[in-house]
């Protein structure tokens, strides 16, 4: 696991990684569809940790990993972060 690259700090920083796919997760499951929204509310959670530089954060079709349509049924919330000199990347099920 990259997370063992981490320093004991970072580790506890990267913490926010969990935050912000859950909270987005979560605005999902209450009905917020605008992915625009739901990616810059990730973004803003990502964006409290200074240490946290964002490379990404994409919602895509879990089938196609591309953007979606209006004929995706499974949408994924992906993301990619550093931390020092570390990438880490993580991802959710919306639906």
């Amino acid at each position: 696991s990259r997370n063992a690259l981490l320093s004991e700090e970072q580790r506890n920083d990267a913490a926010v990684i969990f935050l912000a796919l859950r909270a987005v997760r979560e605005k999902f499951q209450h009905g917020e569809r605008d992915l625009e929204i739901l990616q810059d509310s990730c973004s803003a959670i990502l964006a409290t940790c200074p240490e946290c530089i964002v490379e990404y954060v994409n919602i895509v079709d879990a089938d196609t990993f591309l953007e979606p349509d209006n004929e995706a049924t499974q949408l994924v919330l992906c993301i990619a972060v550093t931390f020092g000199e570390v990438r880490l990347i993580d991802n959710v099920l919306l639906s």
